[in-house]
Protein backbone atom coordinates (compact mmCIF):
# COMPACT_ATOMS: atom_id res chain seq x y z
CA UNK A 1 0.00 0.00 0.00
CA UNK A 2 1.15 3.58 -0.51
CA UNK A 3 2.25 5.91 1.71
CA UNK A 4 -0.13 8.36 0.57
CA UNK A 5 -2.96 6.13 0.52
CA UNK A 6 -2.73 5.62 4.84
CA UNK A 7 -4.73 9.11 5.72
CA UNK A 8 -6.94 7.99 3.19
CA UNK A 9 -7.50 4.96 4.87
CA UNK A 10 -8.02 6.33 8.50
CA UNK A 11 -10.00 8.75 7.58
CA UNK A 12 -12.23 6.13 6.34
CA UNK A 13 -11.63 4.12 9.15
CA UNK A 14 -12.60 7.01 11.75
CA UNK A 15 -15.76 7.67 10.15
CA UNK A 16 -16.80 4.10 10.49
CA UNK A 17 -16.14 3.97 14.38
CA UNK A 18 -17.62 7.80 14.83
CA UNK A 19 -20.89 5.68 12.82
CA UNK A 20 -20.50 3.08 14.47
CA UNK A 21 -20.25 4.62 18.10
CA UNK A 22 -23.36 6.99 17.05
CA UNK A 23 -25.78 4.09 15.65
CA UNK A 24 -28.13 2.81 18.15
CA UNK A 25 -28.12 -0.59 17.01
CA UNK A 26 -24.78 -0.95 18.03
CA UNK A 27 -24.63 -3.97 20.50
CA UNK A 28 -23.21 -2.95 24.03
CA UNK A 29 -19.91 -4.89 24.07
CA UNK A 30 -18.83 -3.26 20.35
CA UNK A 31 -19.74 -0.15 21.67
CA UNK A 32 -17.61 -0.89 24.82
CA UNK A 33 -14.80 -2.27 22.78
CA UNK A 34 -14.50 1.01 20.88
CA UNK A 35 -14.36 2.95 24.49
CA UNK A 36 -11.68 0.41 24.99
CA UNK A 37 -9.49 1.30 21.78
CA UNK A 38 -10.18 5.24 22.06
CA UNK A 39 -6.57 6.01 22.41
CA UNK A 40 -5.82 3.99 19.00
CA UNK A 41 -8.26 6.32 17.27
CA UNK A 42 -7.76 9.43 19.45
CA UNK A 43 -6.21 11.15 15.93
CA UNK A 44 -9.86 10.78 14.82
CA UNK A 45 -11.66 13.05 17.25
CA UNK A 46 -8.06 15.52 17.71
CA UNK A 47 -8.00 17.96 15.18
CA UNK A 48 -5.05 19.21 17.00
CA UNK A 49 -2.44 17.88 15.33
CA UNK A 50 0.93 19.35 14.12
CA UNK A 51 -0.41 22.86 14.86
CA UNK A 52 2.34 25.53 14.95
CA UNK A 53 1.95 26.98 18.57
CA UNK A 54 3.61 30.08 20.36
CA UNK A 55 3.82 31.37 23.99
CA UNK A 56 5.64 34.18 25.39
CA UNK A 57 5.62 36.56 28.38
CA UNK A 58 7.75 37.35 30.77
CA UNK A 59 8.64 36.56 34.54
CA UNK A 60 8.79 39.02 36.70
CA UNK A 61 9.54 39.38 40.92
CA UNK A 62 6.21 39.34 42.57
CA UNK A 63 7.57 41.99 45.32
CA UNK A 64 9.22 44.53 43.22
CA UNK A 65 7.76 43.78 39.80
CA UNK A 66 11.51 44.22 38.02
CA UNK A 67 12.34 41.71 35.62
CA UNK A 68 13.89 38.38 36.18
CA UNK A 69 16.87 37.60 33.86
CA UNK A 70 17.88 33.80 33.19
CA UNK A 71 14.73 31.92 34.28
CA UNK A 72 13.82 29.09 32.71
CA UNK A 73 10.07 28.34 31.64
CA UNK A 74 8.89 25.27 30.24
CA UNK A 75 6.53 23.54 27.73
CA UNK A 76 4.99 20.34 29.21
CA UNK A 77 3.22 18.10 26.60
CA UNK A 78 0.65 16.17 29.09
CA UNK A 79 -1.08 13.00 27.61
CA UNK A 80 -5.02 13.52 27.14
CA UNK A 81 -7.47 11.35 29.14
CA UNK A 82 -7.68 10.38 32.91
CA UNK A 83 -4.34 7.86 34.01
CA UNK A 84 -4.36 5.78 37.24
CA UNK A 85 -1.05 7.68 38.65
CA UNK A 86 -2.35 11.27 37.86
CA UNK A 87 -1.51 14.05 35.25
CA UNK A 88 0.97 12.49 32.70
CA UNK A 89 3.36 15.35 31.68
CA UNK A 90 6.66 15.67 29.84
CA UNK A 91 8.92 18.33 29.13
CA UNK A 92 8.99 19.30 25.74
CA UNK A 93 11.01 22.38 25.71
CA UNK A 94 12.12 25.48 27.45
CA UNK A 95 14.05 28.74 26.92
CA UNK A 96 15.62 31.02 29.60
CA UNK A 97 14.13 34.64 29.83
CA UNK A 98 16.37 37.78 28.76
CA UNK A 99 17.74 40.66 30.29
CA UNK A 100 13.87 41.85 30.56
CA UNK A 101 12.76 39.05 31.87
CA UNK A 102 11.02 38.36 28.55
CA UNK A 103 10.65 34.65 26.96
CA UNK A 104 9.19 33.33 23.31
CA UNK A 105 8.93 29.62 22.58
CA UNK A 106 7.27 27.99 19.44
CA UNK A 107 6.28 24.04 19.22
CA UNK A 108 4.24 21.69 17.32
CA UNK A 109 1.30 20.14 18.57
CA UNK A 110 0.32 16.51 18.85
CA UNK A 111 -2.81 14.18 18.69
CA UNK A 112 -3.80 12.94 22.04
CA UNK A 113 -1.53 15.71 24.35
CA UNK A 114 -2.70 19.22 25.46
CA UNK A 115 0.06 21.50 26.65
CA UNK A 116 1.06 24.10 29.64
CA UNK A 117 3.86 26.68 30.55
CA UNK A 118 5.86 27.48 33.80
CA UNK A 119 8.75 27.89 35.62
CA UNK A 120 10.23 25.38 38.14
CA UNK A 121 12.67 27.72 40.06
CA UNK A 122 12.12 26.13 43.36
CA UNK A 123 15.64 26.66 45.14
CA UNK A 124 15.09 30.50 44.44
CA UNK A 125 11.06 31.27 44.54
CA UNK A 126 7.99 30.05 45.35
CA UNK A 127 4.82 29.82 44.00
CA UNK A 128 6.30 29.03 40.27
CA UNK A 129 6.38 25.54 39.83
CA UNK A 130 5.54 23.60 36.45
CA UNK A 131 3.45 20.94 37.87
CA UNK A 132 1.28 23.40 40.30
CA UNK A 133 1.23 26.67 38.43
CA UNK A 134 1.48 25.56 34.58
CA UNK A 135 -0.56 27.82 32.33
CA UNK A 136 -2.64 25.82 29.83
CA UNK A 137 -2.17 27.28 26.25
CA UNK A 138 -4.30 27.24 23.06
CA UNK A 139 -2.81 25.00 20.86
CA UNK A 140 -2.47 26.42 17.16
CA UNK A 141 -2.30 29.99 18.70
CA UNK A 142 0.15 32.78 20.10
CA UNK A 143 -0.30 32.15 23.73
CA UNK A 144 0.76 35.26 26.12
CA UNK A 145 1.91 33.61 29.54
CA UNK A 146 3.02 35.61 32.48
CA UNK A 147 4.65 34.66 35.85
CA UNK A 148 5.11 36.53 39.30
CA UNK A 149 7.27 34.07 41.67
CA UNK A 150 7.31 35.21 44.80
CA UNK A 151 11.64 35.55 45.77
CA UNK A 152 12.80 33.54 48.86
CA UNK A 153 14.60 35.66 51.31
CA UNK A 154 17.41 34.48 53.89
CA UNK A 155 16.97 34.57 57.96
CA UNK A 156 20.02 34.46 59.61
CA UNK A 157 19.55 33.40 62.97
CA UNK A 158 22.72 34.27 65.53
CA UNK A 159 22.36 32.03 68.10
CA UNK A 160 23.88 32.35 72.03
CA UNK A 161 22.56 30.62 74.09
CA UNK A 162 22.99 28.37 77.31
CA UNK A 163 21.52 24.83 77.89
CA UNK A 164 21.18 25.95 81.46
CA UNK A 165 22.14 22.05 82.70
CA UNK A 166 19.94 20.58 79.81
CA UNK A 167 21.12 18.06 77.23
CA UNK A 168 18.51 19.30 74.41
CA UNK A 169 18.10 22.57 73.06
CA UNK A 170 15.92 23.67 69.30
CA UNK A 171 14.54 26.25 67.62
CA UNK A 172 12.10 27.02 65.34
CA UNK A 173 10.45 29.23 62.87
CA UNK A 174 7.14 30.09 61.60
CA UNK A 175 5.15 32.62 59.73
CA UNK A 176 2.27 34.34 62.09
CA UNK A 177 0.30 35.85 59.34
CA UNK A 178 -2.12 35.17 57.21
CA UNK A 179 -0.09 34.53 53.94
CA UNK A 180 0.65 30.96 52.63
CA UNK A 181 2.46 29.39 55.53
CA UNK A 182 6.39 28.47 56.13
CA UNK A 183 8.57 27.54 59.08
CA UNK A 184 10.56 24.64 60.43
CA UNK A 185 13.43 23.69 62.45
CA UNK A 186 16.15 25.68 62.66
CA UNK A 187 18.31 23.77 65.25
CA UNK A 188 18.62 20.68 67.39
CA UNK A 189 21.42 20.22 69.75
CA UNK A 190 21.88 17.47 71.47
CA UNK A 191 25.41 17.61 72.75
CA UNK A 192 25.51 17.43 76.71
CA UNK A 193 28.70 18.67 76.73
CA UNK A 194 28.53 21.60 75.39
CA UNK A 195 25.95 23.96 77.43
CA UNK A 196 27.20 27.34 75.11
CA UNK A 197 26.08 26.99 71.86
CA UNK A 198 26.96 30.19 69.51
CA UNK A 199 26.46 29.70 65.90
CA UNK A 200 25.18 30.86 63.08
CA UNK A 201 21.99 28.87 61.15
CA UNK A 202 19.99 30.34 57.98
CA UNK A 203 16.33 29.41 56.49
CA UNK A 204 14.31 30.76 53.95
CA UNK A 205 12.12 33.70 54.05
CA UNK A 206 9.30 35.03 52.12
CA UNK A 207 9.91 38.99 52.01
CA UNK A 208 7.19 41.55 53.69
CA UNK A 209 5.66 38.80 56.25
CA UNK A 210 5.99 38.65 60.19
CA UNK A 211 7.56 35.31 61.73
CA UNK A 212 7.90 34.38 65.15
CA UNK A 213 10.93 32.22 66.39
CA UNK A 214 10.05 29.90 69.26
CA UNK A 215 12.97 27.87 71.30
CA UNK A 216 12.94 25.80 74.50
CA UNK A 217 15.48 24.16 76.07
CA UNK A 218 14.83 20.06 78.00
CA UNK A 219 16.40 16.91 79.55
CA UNK A 220 15.98 14.61 76.89
CA UNK A 221 16.45 10.85 77.25
CA UNK A 222 16.08 7.44 74.89
CA UNK A 223 17.49 6.08 71.86
CA UNK A 224 15.69 7.26 68.60
CA UNK A 225 12.93 9.45 67.68
CA UNK A 226 10.22 6.60 68.27
CA UNK A 227 10.67 6.49 72.33
CA UNK A 228 12.77 9.97 73.18
CA UNK A 229 11.38 11.39 75.93
CA UNK A 230 11.39 15.16 76.97
CA UNK A 231 11.12 16.34 80.75
CA UNK A 232 12.26 19.24 82.80
CA UNK A 233 11.46 21.44 79.89
CA UNK A 234 11.16 25.68 79.60
CA UNK A 235 11.17 27.84 77.28
CA UNK A 236 12.62 31.23 76.87
CA UNK A 237 9.72 32.79 74.99
CA UNK A 238 9.05 33.99 71.63
CA UNK A 239 11.05 36.38 69.58
CA UNK A 240 8.58 37.83 66.69
CA UNK A 241 10.19 39.75 63.66
CA UNK A 242 9.32 40.83 60.04
CA UNK A 243 11.03 40.30 56.83
CA UNK A 244 11.25 42.95 54.65
CA UNK A 245 12.76 43.47 50.98
CA UNK A 246 16.48 42.61 51.95
CA UNK A 247 17.88 39.54 50.84
CA UNK A 248 18.71 38.91 54.22
CA UNK A 249 17.65 38.99 57.69
CA UNK A 250 19.26 39.08 60.79
CA UNK A 251 17.84 38.20 63.88
CA UNK A 252 19.50 37.27 67.22
CA UNK A 253 18.82 35.40 70.02
CA UNK A 254 20.72 34.98 73.41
Amino acid sequence: MKREALPLLFGKLCSAVSARMTSQASPWWLTVLVMMLMPAFSGCFDQNDNLLTEVKGTVTDATTGAPIAGIPVTVLACADGIHPAGQQCDSLTSAYTDSNGEYIISFRTKAGFHYKAGVDVSARYFGASIVHEGATLQEGKTNTVSFQPIPFKVLQLHVALNKEGRNYLSIDYRSSDMGEWIGGTMLTDTLSGRQQVDTLVHAKLFPQRSYVLNWSRCYRTGTSAQNFQYSNCFSQGTLSFTAGLADTTKVEVK
